[in-house]
């Protein structure tokens, strides 16, 4: 049943994303390496880091500087 649930959450979700950008997630492919907290920490991170963008406070091209960016 949890994995039916979660097929068609992927399913609504690419819907929701094609629609919007012509594209799709392999969400099935996502692993988590922390838990429920982690990941809603680092979700604020990157609306705060998108409000600095906004504010013309941080380049949005500056995570071309980040050591992350290839991963």
């Amino acid at each position: 049943m949890i994995e039916d649930s979660l097929k068609e959450l992927r399913y609504f979700m690419n819907q929701v994303e094609g629609y919007y950008s012509d594209s799709e997630t392999g969400y099935e492919y996502f692993v988590m390496t922390g838990d429920g907290d982690f990941l809603i920490e680092v979700l604020k991170r990157g609306l705060r880091y998108i409000e600095l963008w906004k504010d013309k406070k941080i380049d949005f091209m500056d995570m071309q500087n980040s050591k992350y960016n290839d991963a």
